[in-house]
């Protein structure tokens, strides 16, 4: 579900820059997948970037600097 909604809004807001905020881990699927269905770098902390490596996933799929990419992953905790 929340992989269709990233697909949906992407797809709707293809120059307009995206903030998937999360918590600490847990979603790297539906990172990994929403960079491989729209051939994008997905944008994220050096910290997570670290877990991605440390959890074996394809670091070609990410980027930790954010001018790479329009969809960034931030913290949860800093939209408040």
């Amino acid at each position: 579900m929340l992989l269709a909604h990233i697909q949906e809004l992407l797809a709707k807001n293809q120059n307009t820059r995206i903030y998937i905020a999360l918590d600490s881990i847990g979603k790297e699927e539906v990172l990994t997948a929403v960079a491989n269905h729209f051939e994008m770098l997905v944008a994220v902390e050096e910290s997570r970037y670290e877990v991605l490596e440390a959890m074996d996933y394809d670091l070609e799929l990410f980027t930790t600097n954010p001018k790479e990419s329009i969809v960034e992953v931030i913290r949860k905790n800093t939209l408040y």
